[in-house]
């Protein structure tokens, strides 16, 4: 039986976010098989939240940067899952644009954001040959907090994780 009901993480990872006004959090370390359900729960709760927008960032990648842009200036919240940077054959220049995008609606508009990253996420430009992460990493100048999930609860970091080889 499916059940729509929050979870002990969800309701946590929900208290980090709403803390303060213009957050933006990064969350990593969703196992494979907690992942789908997460994102389903969260995606019924989100649904009840005025002025919000839930995106998945793997099927805003192929839309027009423009179009994305405008749909950010009307929301006041923003939850964006499977978020990755160089996993899925993805352009690494596209994916930054995009993060780009979503960095400069959440300084611009002040706007609250919820970031997860998919399971096995490759966010670090370490992984590829030309970009790192001390050169002008998206993540780093967007998020004023990093969490990885282990053992079923989240842990602060300081940065994003690094691609495991």
């Amino acid at each position: 039986m499916k059940t729509n009901q929050l979870t002990q993480l969800d309701a946590e990872i929900l208290r980090k976010w709403s803390r303060l006004q213009s957050n933006a959090i990064l969350i990593e370390g969703f196992t494979p098989e907690e992942y789908p359900s997460t994102v389903d729960r969260l995606s019924g709760y989100m649904q009840k939240r005025n002025n919000h927008l839930s995106l998945d960032f793997l099927e805003i990648i192929g839309q027009d940067l423009m179009e994305v842009s405008q749909r950010l200036k009307q929301v006041k919240s923003l939850w964006v899952y499977n978020i990755d940077l160089f996993g899925w054959g993805i352009k690494p220049e596209t994916a930054t644009q995009f993060m780009g995008i979503l960095r400069g609606a959440q300084t611009s508009e002040e706007m609250s954001q919820l970031v997860f990253a998919r399971p096995q996420a490759n966010l670090d430009y370490d992984s590829r040959p030309g970009y790192t992460y001390l050169n002008n990493h998206p993540l780093g100048t967007w998020f004023n907090e990093f969490y990885m999930i282990e053992n079923g609860e989240l842990t602060s970091l300081t940065s994003p994780i690094q691609h495991r080889k």
